[in-house]
């Protein structure tokens, strides 16, 4: 296997070091090479953990495989919403699917992949189709034509395009599948003259295609729900990932609900999924609202007022009536009783245990029960992809519960596993781990960060806790516990002066005494 380029990344024979493009030099340890030697010889086999363990030389659990996959995962850029290096089959093991070739192929959303070759002006309507498609994605590079029918590649979705010439004119079937289970999302066929008339609407095709992705990865219509299948929201945030031109997450998301609000006013999922875009885009975009009382209620009572309005016309549907439950609890409007009966009936009467554990979790956590609430986050990790976003989603949340609990030792092993996992937004929550006492271990890996955060972020940060967090414990010394240590820090670098007096409102009274100097201590 000498001189191998895997994606975008040249591998010595040995598999000491690979080169980026940039010439940046990535190296490996022993372990990630015993790992990267067995797989990588073998692309597309399946290996077991146990095979994997024995690769590594140990005797130990089959969590040290664990360990090392999501390190090489983190050296070679594997991203969770797209596996380009080495997959997970959930309860078997993991195996190796990076193509050999250049990044562009390998990183793309969609393959185009006429099945013969047609007419010129065919071939003209793909360029045309490719740079359109490119256009709404905000990129190049994630859409190509391929030479082979859509095998080469690591890419998302594929579309099949056959073409034949009867007579004067020109008769096209495209066919939209998930390159993943070949499942068929969207057929389309169209015609035109030949020679005579220009192709059809490369930017209507564009937009047709681009929102059968984005309903597969939200909706997956035809798709049964599974013991594995995400939650509502993971599914948006999934779909901004692979779909949103880069530093424009959940635009999409908001552009497509918009669309089918105005096609079918009626659809009784398109409240929840507004309801679910609202709560979601004041987490991941606060300079769009900032977060106060009164911007926080006002959106409060637009997803109350959403989610009332059709929660009984989806209770079929396991995924939105757990987005239902998990939208009423997050509005902190008294919907605790409803979210709960919600999210109880659709575990019992549904196969969607991943997505019914964290949601159960936040319920028993808001009603002062952390250990069960524990528990039940820890179900929801078994069942869920690991280095997923989804389990990036329950840790955090797990982390909540465990500061609320006061229970130091389990926060430090949470943060651990998420830094295994390294997701890119790590940085950006990471402060809210923060301890009291700066003499934790926690504290002294965080302290860099706390020296870096400007008063902007600290206030987004404590304004989110508060808001967010805090409010949904029914015992204040949980919410007390939650925001203690940031609060802390943060008074510690800026001064008491970095938290408003509309905030000091609302942060839990066991905390007052942090106050106590906001007058005399002027902020750094």
């Amino acid at each position: 296997m000498k001189g191998l380029r895997f994606n975008n990344l040249e591998f010595d024979e040995a598999f000491l070091t690979a080169r980026a493009p940039d010439g940046t030099s990535i190296r490996f340890t022993r372990q990630e090479r015993a790992l990267l030697v067995r797989m990588a010889a073998h692309p597309g086999r399946l290996f077991s953990r146990d095979e994997l363990l024995t690769a590594l030389g140990s005797r130990g659990s089959d969590r040290n495989v664990d360990f090392t996959i999501n390190r090489l995962r983190a050296k070679l850029g594997d991203t969770a919403a797209r596996r380009r290096f080495i997959s997970t089959q959930y309860g078997e093991g993991y195996l190796w699917v990076a193509a050999t070739g250049d990044a562009p192929r390998c990183d793309a959303i969609l393959a185009i992949a006429p099945l013969a070759d047609g007419p010129e002006p065919v071939a003209r309507l793909l360029d045309r189709l490719q740079r359109a498609i490119e256009d709404r994605l905000g990129r190049t590079g994630r859409v190509y034509v391929s030479s082979d029918g859509g095998r080469e590649g690591a890419h998302r979705f594929e579309l099949e395009v056959t073409a034949h010439r009867i007579g004067e004119r020109t008769h096209v079937a495209l066919v939209l599948r998930d390159a993943r289970t070949a499942e068929v999302l969207s057929p389309l066929r169209t015609s035109f003259e030949t020679d005579n008339s220009p192709a059809p609407d490369a930017a209507a095709l564009a937009d047709t295609l681009t929102e059968a992705m984005w309903r597969h990865l939200v909706l997956r219509p035809h798709a049964p729900v599974r013991p594995t299948s995400p939650p509502l929201h993971i599914r948006l945030h999934e779909a901004s990932e692979v779909l949103d031109p880069p530093g424009h997450i959940w635009e999409r998301n908001a552009a497509m609900i918009a669309e089918l609000e105005a096609r079918t006013p009626h659809d009784p999922s398109l409240p929840v999924l507004r309801a679910m875009q609202l709560l979601g885009t004041m987490i991941v975009r606060p300079s769009a609202r900032p977060l106060n009382r009164r911007t926080v209620e006002a959106v409060e009572c637009e997803i109350e007022s959403l989610v009332l309005s059709a929660y009984e016309r989806v209770g079929q549907d396991p995924v939105l009536a757990l987005a239902c439950a998990k939208l009423l609890l997050n509005t902190n409007r008294g919907h605790q009783e409803l979210a709960e009966q919600l999210a109880t009936a659709a575990f019992a009467s549904s196969a969607a245990f991943a997505a019914s554990f964290p949601m159960l979790a936040e319920i028993s956590a808001s009603r002062g029960d952390l250990a069960e609430a524990v528990r039940l986050y820890d179900e929801g990790l078994l069942l869920c992809e690991r280095g997923s976003t989804f389990e990036t989603y329950i840790l955090v949340l797990k982390a909540a519960a465990l500061i609320a609990a006061d229970d130091r030792a389990g926060v430090e092993a949470v943060y651990r596993r998420l830094q295994e996992i390294a997701p890119p937004d790590l940085p950006r929550y990471a402060l809210a781990f923060l301890p009291a006492d700066d003499g934790d271990g926690l504290a002294r890996n965080l302290a860099p960060l706390v020296d870096r955060a400007t008063p902007g972020e600290a206030r987004h940060l404590l304004a989110l806790l508060c808001f967010r967090f805090a409010r949904r414990f029914v015992r204040p010394e949980h919410a007390a516990n939650l925001m203690r240590g940031p609060l802390t820090w943060m008074i510690r670098r800026f001064g008491p002066g970095i938290v408003s007096d509309e905030l000091w409102c609302d942060i839990p009274e066991e905390l007052g005494y942090l106050r106590a100097g906001r007058r005399s201590v002027a902020p750094s």
